[in-house]
């Protein structure tokens, strides 16, 4: 099952029998197995993790990439026979491959990185630098920074939003939905301010 790492930073005895705690949301991680705890007669059973992983984002985009990522087979064998009469490597063909390989992962790096920076401008442009710093400071791992670029177009009461976009492996989606939006809002805000225009035109007249 996927889950978060929580940090208990504070806790407090509120009343009998329960208690209140002040948590800071760490990673994601993938329990793989887990084990009952007995805790008192009478009351559930705790539920401990005794395996867990770190959960990244997978192969990031897999539907974009399907297309892009085919390398071309080359035809007949990958070894071909020199002047000595020794099998070696088809340096043409296989150098090809590398460097294609090469390139898809650099404009995949690109694309990420793009769509970070294009996310920071509109956040710069929409928000003061105070209200994004209160967040902390934006994470330079486009992964990272997706999940905190979240917190500024979903709502604190919002969970079926949060658990969805928790449990997308894809950086490029949760970035690309984040910038669509503050996009929107900035067309939004930019229709209002020629209304507003317009309208303090006519009165001047």
């Amino acid at each position: 099952s996927l889950s978060v790492l929580m940090k208990i930073v504070e806790h407090t005895d509120v009343e009998e029998d329960n208690i209140g705690v002040r948590c800071v949301g760490g990673p994601r991680v993938r329990v793989l197995q887990q084990e009952e705890v007995h805790v008192r007669d009478g009351a559930p059973p705790m539920k401990r993790a005794t395996e867990l992983v770190l959960d990244h984002d997978g192969d990031d985009n897999k539907e974009d990439l399907r297309n892009t990522n085919k390398i071309p087979k080359t035809s007949g064998s990958l070894t071909k026979e020199n002047d000595n009469g020794i099998n070696s490597a088809d340096d043409d063909n296989t150098n090809a491959d590398v460097e294609r390989n090469i390139e898809l992962e650099q404009q995949k790096r690109e694309s990420l990185a793009e769509l970070r920076g294009r996310c920071l401008e509109l956040l710069s442009n929409l928000t003061s630098h105070k209200s994004i710093m209160s967040l902390g400071i934006p994470p330079l791992d486009a992964e990272e920074f997706s999940f905190w670029a979240l917190r500024f177009v979903l709502a604190y009461n919002d969970v079926p939003s949060r658990h969805k976009w928790l449990s997308c492996h894809s950086t490029r989606r949760r970035l690309g939905f984040v910038v669509g939006l503050l996009d929107e809002f900035k067309q939004v805000k930019k229709r209002q301010r020629e209304q507003n225009d317009r309208a303090s035109c006519t009165n001047k007249e």
